[in-house]
């Protein structure tokens, strides 16, 4: 498979994306631009922040949930940052009257949670670690513990993402020890523990860890579960447990596990876990396992533009690495380094 040169094909991926954004009177210069009839460049920065801003900031929140949904933080990460700034800069000058503070601080903190997610998924780590900081901040003044907990999580998994084992079990554990929280919140952040667990080689706690984490999980859903909850089902559980498996060199049980994940997936799948297919993809290869690993990779050269995660493309480069070191198929190469310059 020729591989057209970077680009040629970098140039495709902009010219399609400025036309969606035309098509959708977004601007990345302008913040947000004017997206369903939010412009954040229009905002009067000489006016109070009133009950209207900051349902703006909280509409600049779902519509870069839905952007992120659309292209994949890659594409996303730039709006993200630009529209956290113009509210940052509102909160700092102070315009705004004491009876909206709470809210606007409630309203930045989530704001600043989505564009920390999303300069994470797009390998943006200084500024997910600056905006997680930010949306801590705004969310502990605001006493809102929802957009608290959620950030933790977020920053957990980017410390076992960086291979900051300790760190990433700390980090859960501040969820945990809330006291407060619902048994999927819960669930989540014992996932997260035992993740760290497993990476480290600790078989024994691994799996402890994670049999809590089930068994909470299967206490089913709450009315007092937050609303972001709504991504901690039996696929986000199921992913993690087959990626301990492999992570303990248990690929015999892990990868047909991870493989049934993989396949379960569907367009209400959130974008992110395309993550796990590049892992499935890591650990077919770390078998030799070339027919299946073709499988996978083709089933990814068809969707590329739907895979939009730096650190989708992180894992497979690595992968690509591995191909050629192994002396693979010369097709599962160039299905992979397809993938790697078009996703």
């Amino acid at each position: 498979m020729a591989r057209e040169p970077d680009s040629i094909v970098e140039m495709r991926r902009v010219r399609a994306r400025a036309e969606y954004l035309r098509q959708n009177r977004l601007v990345e210069g302008q913040a947000c631009g004017s997206f369903g009839g939010l412009s954040l460049a229009g905002w009067d920065f000489a006016a109070p922040a009133d009950e209207s801003y900051v349902e703006i900031v909280r509409e600049t929140s779902r519509q870069l949930i839905r952007l992120d949904s659309l292209w994949g933080g890659i594409d996303v990460v730039g709006l993200a940052k630009r529209a956290f700034h113009v509210v940052r800069q509102r909160i700092n000058t102070g315009g705004y009257p004491t009876r909206v503070e709470r809210d606007l601080h409630a309203a930045g903190a989530e704001l600043a949670e989505v564009a920390g997610w999303i300069a994470f998924d797009a390998e943006r780590q200084e500024l997910a670690t600056e905006l997680n900081h930010e949306a801590l901040y705004l969310a502990r003044l605001a006493g809102d513990r929802d957009v608290e907990h959620l950030t933790l999580l977020n920053a957990s998994l980017q410390a076992w993402y960086l291979r900051h084992e300790r760190k990433c079990v700390a980090t859960a554990q501040t969820v945990i020890d809330d006291g407060r929280i619902t048994s999927r919140v819960h669930a989540m952040a014992l996932v997260r523990q035992a993740r760290a667990y497993s990476r480290m080689g600790n078989r024994a706690d691994a799996f402890r860890t994670f049999g809590q984490a089930q068994s909470l999980f299967l206490d089913g859903v709450s009315d007092r579960d937050p609303s972001w909850a709504w991504w901690i089902d039996a696929h986000e559980i199921d992913g993690h447990f087959a990626a301990l498996h492999t992570d303990l060199g248990d690929h015999r049980r892990g990868i047909p596990m991870l493989y049934d994940v993989v396949t379960s997936s569907n367009k209400e799948t959130p974008r992110y876990r395309v993550v796990l297919a590049g892992r499935l993809l890591a650990e077919l290869v770390a078998v030799r396992a070339w027919h299946d690993a073709q499988d996978i990779a083709g089933s990814l050269a068809k969707n590329t533009a739907s895979i939009g995660s730096a650190r989708a493309i992180t894992l497979l480069r690595s992968t690509a690495e591995e191909l050629h070191r192994a002396d693979a198929p010369a097709t599962l190469r160039d299905t992979i380094d397809h993938v790697i310059h078009h996703g």
